[in-house]
């Protein structure tokens, strides 16, 4: 009985050093990730890549699902920001993978985003990228997240134009209009502005167009 007792509390000990071990890997694992985020913020890339990578090698040994596809879709907004299509894809591919093990669903819009917005505006899938963009949005609608549908429809738009199919972009545009001359950042509205211009150029209606540009 003493001898069972005895591997009983060895056994709890160890559970609770485990799961102590656990608990400061996923701290360790955020604070990386957040560094990670800071540089890219900043454009030291090289810095913000091996942050996340040092973030996902801790997530993946915990099976920390969330923050590997956190960290995933970091290392792809680098390669993204390198230039570097195939692997910016190939990342955030496997961030997807990841993300759809969680009930996390902002995780996922954020990556149907940026995989829409390597296909679509590095001219590899226009197809594959509306599709990518129509996901995120469905993803952001169940979470009635204003700004990333807003953010999304931007992007759809977007990528329409310059696509010159004006005709489906101009419905997500004036969409979002009213909630980005209210509430959004000036790098929104410069974006929405500068699409209105090119929407009435493409009507020939130059003076529109020069009032919005």
């Amino acid at each position: 009985f003493k001898h069972l007792l005895s591997v009983l509390i060895l056994f709890c000990v160890t559970q609770i050093g485990f799961s102590q071990q656990k608990q400061n890997d996923a701290k360790s694992a955020k604070a990386l990730l957040s560094k990670a985020g800071k540089s890219f913020m900043n454009l030291e890339c090289k810095k913000s890549l091996d942050f996340a990578k040092s973030s996902l090698e801790i997530s993946l040994k915990n099976d920390d699902y969330l923050l590997a596809a956190k960290a995933y879709n970091l290392i792809g907004l680098n390669f993204d920001e390198f230039s570097d299509y195939k692997k910016a894809i190939e990342y955030y591919n496997k961030g997807l993978v990841l993300a759809n093990k969680t009930n996390n669903d902002t995780v996922k819009a954020w990556l149907h985003n940026n995989i829409g917005n390597v296909y679509c505006y590095r001219k590899i899938d226009f197809k594959k990228g509306i599709q990518h963009y129509k996901k995120g949005i469905e993803y952001s609608k169940r979470l009635n997240d204003i700004y990333e549908i807003t953010f999304s429809k931007l992007n759809i738009a977007s990528a329409y134009f310059a696509n010159e199919d004006f005709n489906s972009g101009i419905i997500y545009l004036n969409e979002i209009k009213d909630y980005i001359e209210k509430e959004g950042e000036i790098e929104a509205k410069i974006s929405l502005y500068s699409n209105y211009g090119l929407y009435y150029n493409s009507l020939n209606d130059h003076k529109k167009a020069e009032e919005f540009y």
